[in-house]
């Protein structure tokens, strides 16, 4: 039954039955329930008074900073006085139009169609969760998305090997060089790289696993999960390998030791702002393209692409939670691999 199509068969009521059943499919129409206990509320007092106090309690201290922060910043302006009885389909369709033409305070860039997405599923969870009380219908922001627009998304660079290079040379001095490099050639988040232990080497086996990831959080920095809530382990080349054995004897460390692999210099764990102005410093230091630092790992992930990688193996290096959203960022690479395929497959029928 779709939304807003309910039934209700009036000749098993009587005549003074009748207003109040035109006023159940009226409440119901506009997402009420019966009880209506919804309707003298706004959404920002639903937000910040209730919901957000009662999901926080099993939030990572970053995610709920997040939920705040999004409240306080996109819904709260716009949505935060209007009933929770008047949301609609059109009205939430128009805020996320509107927030796609809105630019970030952090990086005065237009927000993205993720950041929008992101939005757009707090707001689906907090509805969701008055429907599963009995106090809402059904959830207006069901099946709805934030609609293409042309601005909306920050378009990464990655480099040639030969740049990438030019850069790890610059950088070989830095003292934290070997993140640098495992950045480069792992493809791991910032995050995840700077939360590994000593004890999470396996250099033997040129293996490092990954295990917890760092935020921050109200300028406080945190340790949790990875991303995806899933730990993975991941392969190393030879040469990363024997950075890391050197950066462990450069600071009196083993791989059995469960020291923090990389710390600033009052030995304390590295803040992810200050990691990025320092690549940035380095990079001022070279002639190769500015990027962020987070362009590192789409560097990686094209370089494997390129290089005859099988899919799902970025994937799980990557750890993304499934196979399509690899395939849609590095779509882009997909048709130079479509050609190489086919020229190999010649080469093949040609020997036949």
């Amino acid at each position: 039954m779709g939304y807003g199509t309910e039934k209700y068969p009036t000749e098993q009521i009587g005549p003074r039955a009748r207003p109040l059943q035109k006023r159940l499919a009226k409440s119901r129409r506009a997402g009420l329930s019966v009880s209506g206990r919804v309707r003298s509320m706004t959404f920002g007092n639903y937000l910040l008074k209730r919901w957000l106090p009662l999901v926080e309690t099993g939030l990572e201290p970053c995610t709920s900073s997040s939920y705040r922060a999004m409240s306080r910043l996109y819904i709260i302006p716009r949505l935060g006085q209007v009933r929770v009885g008047r949301l609609d389909r059109h009205l939430l369709q128009t805020f996320y139009g509107e927030l796609l033409h809105q630019r970030s305070e952090r990086t005065g860039r237009f927000l993205s169609k993720g950041s929008v997405i992101r939005v757009h599923c707090l707001v689906h969870s907090a509805l969701q969760d008055l429907v599963q009380s009995g106090e809402l219908a059904t959830n207006p922001a069901r099946g709805l998305r934030p609609r293409h627009t042309k601005s909306e998304r920050y378009e990464y660079r990655i480099w040639t090997h030969d740049q990438l290079l030019e850069f790890l040379n610059a950088a070989s001095s830095d003292r934290l060089y070997a993140l640098w490099r495992l950045l480069a050639y792992s493809g791991m988040r910032r995050g995840e790289a700077m939360a590994l232990r000593c004890n999470d080497l396996r250099l033997g086996q040129r293996q490092v696993a990954i295990r917890r990831a760092l935020s921050i959080a109200d300028r406080e920095v945190y340790v949790t999960r990875p991303k995806t809530d899933a730990e993975r382990v991941i392969e190393l080349d030879s040469e990363t390998v024997h950075v890391l054995r050197s950066h462990l004897r450069r600071n009196h460390l083993t791989e059995s030791s469960d020291h923090w692999l990389f710390v600033d210099a009052a030995d304390e764990l590295l803040r992810p702002a200050n990691v990025s102005h320092w690549f940035q410093d380095l990079l001022a230091r070279t002639d190769v393209p500015r990027i962020r630092l987070h362009d590192l790992r789409h560097t990686h992930a094209s370089h494997l692409i390129l290089a005859g990688a099988n899919m799902k193996a970025v994937q799980e290096r990557l750890g993304h939670a499934d196979l399509m959203v690899t395939l849609n960022i590095y779509s882009h690479v997909l048709p130079t691999t479509q050609r190489n395929a086919v020229r190999q497959l010649e080469r093949f029928y040609s020997r036949s």
